[in-house]
Order: structure tokens, then sequence, then C-alpha cells
């Protein structure tokens, strides 16, 4: 069955954003810091009423997670997907790969178990997480089984290696994200997601083509630069259309953890 032409969502200029995680990040803090129990930070989920228990039935939970964070590296936002037990992401994980001042690179999947993910992005690196429920029919949760198990056969095993560093070789984040929580890596060999570019063919990308079997609206035109800042806009955008797809927003964080970083930092 052919599939219908999806429409472009209106967004904002690039490089405003591309902004938008940094700036979420600096507004979070100042919640954090105004309120250490979190509990202010906290109130900032929400659930939209008629699409909860739906949510909550619903086989796989799908979910998108905006990853913000104060490192320099990632400070433009990640976005993951996660259907089930896992969570996919893309991204340049493999530093010996990168050419043109590091904006292209080899394309790698990883594929990480949900809770054990979640925790380490929370504890080890220190991120605050924006997660938005996609409440999908029986019918689009097996297209998306579909799409996942297709990518699957796009791509070969890759094992992390251990990066030098002042002549020691010590872990590198990769390897680090793969002991610790038992990720699988994966380089694509084929077709779009072959090779990683930052401003085109990224993370945002795959959450943008995983919705794009949902029927919801490209969030960035087809030969058009995307960003987790403009995935942020596009969701906080649908949360609140009277027919959407996205369920509600959670946060996810860890205040006794960003509270000892910033211990650190005096």
């Amino acid at each position: 069955m052919k599939k219908a032409k999806r429409k472009i969502s209106a967004g904002r200029p690039v490089w405003v954003e591309a902004m938008f995680p940094g700036r979420l990040m600096k507004k979070f803090r100042q919640m954090l810091k105004e309120d250490e129990s979190g509990e202010l930070l906290r109130s900032q989920s929400v659930m939209i009423p008629e699409r909860e228990q739906a949510y909550k039935k619903s086989r796989y939970h799908a979910e998108v997670y905006l990853h913000l964070s104060e490192e320099k590296r990632s400070r433009y936002g990640h976005m993951d997907f996660a259907f089930g037990n896992f969570v996919y992401s893309f991204g340049c994980y493999d530093d010996k790969s990168n050419r043109f001042f590091d904006l292209v690179s080899d394309g790698v999947l990883v594929i990480s178990p949900r809770e054990k993910y979640l925790d380490y992005c929370m504890r080890e690196e220190k991120k605050i997480l924006i997660g938005y429920p996609l409440l999908l029919s029986e019918e689009e949760e097996e297209e998306l089984v579909g799409l996942l198990r297709a990518a699957r056969r796009d791509v070969v095993v890759w094992h992390p290696e251990a990066e030098k560093r002042g002549g020691s070789l010590l872990p590198s984040a990769a390897s680090r994200l793969q002991k610790t929580v038992g990720a699988h890596f994966y380089k694509v060999r084929r077709k779009r997601f072959k090779t990683y570019f930052v401003l085109g063919i990224n993370c945002a990308l795959l959450v943008d083509e995983c919705i794009g079997v949902l029927g919801a609206e490209r969030i960035t035109p087809r030969f058009g630069f995307i960003t987790p800042g403009a995935c942020y806009r596009y969701f906080e955008t649908a949360l609140y259309w009277e027919k959407s797809l996205i369920a509600g927003r959670n946060i996810y964080f860890l205040p006794e953890i960003l509270k000892q970083k910033k211990e650190r930092k005096k």
C-alpha cells in the first residue's frame, strides 16, 4: 500500500531551533536552584488525560527522548527512540571515522536496554531527559516493528575501542556505554544512514523517520537541516493538538546527581 506524502511542519530558522536544548538546560537548572528537591522541575511533566490510559495499555510504550546536557559537546541535544524494552540511537560514536571538521562520520546505530540506558544517562552522564510518549494503535505498533526489524538487516556489528589520551588507552564514551549498559553497536552499511552528518543525517532524523511511518508531519523539509531542537519544537507544539499522537511529556532526572555536580564546581 502506497503511503500518503507527509506534510511538512512549520519551523523556525535552523540556528534558532538548534539553541533550544541549551536554553532548556539553563531553565531547568534554574528550577533546581530554586527547589533542590526537584518538585518544581517534576511539575513540568504532564499527561493528556484522554490519552493517558490508552498509552498505559499500549504494548510497546513508544517514547521519544530529548537529552539535555551542560557538556560542551552535547549542548545541542540528542534524540533517541524507545520502543518496547529497547532504546534506538543513531549518531557519531566512532571518533576514528570523523572527517570534515567532525561534521561527518560513519553512521552507528545503538540498541540499549531501556531502563539501564535511562539510568546511565541520568546517573553517569548527568543529563536531564524530556520524554514524549507516543499513542499508537496496534497497527501502527506493528508498522514500527517491521521498520526496526528491517533496519537490523542493513547493519553489521561494531565493537567500540578504547581511545588514546596522553599516551594511555582509556575507555571511550561508546565503550563505557557498552560495558555499563550492555548496549549493542552496529555500523550502517548501506542506504541513507550509512554516513552521519551533524546537521542532516543525525539522531533527530532517525526520530523523524520513525514517526513518519505513523503518518506524522515531517519535522523538517526532506532535504533540509534537522536538529534535536527542531524535534523539541515539533513535539511541544503537537502535544496540545486535538488529534495528536503525543500522549504527554515526562521529565527524567536525578536531583541528587545534579546537585553533586554543582557542588564539585564550587
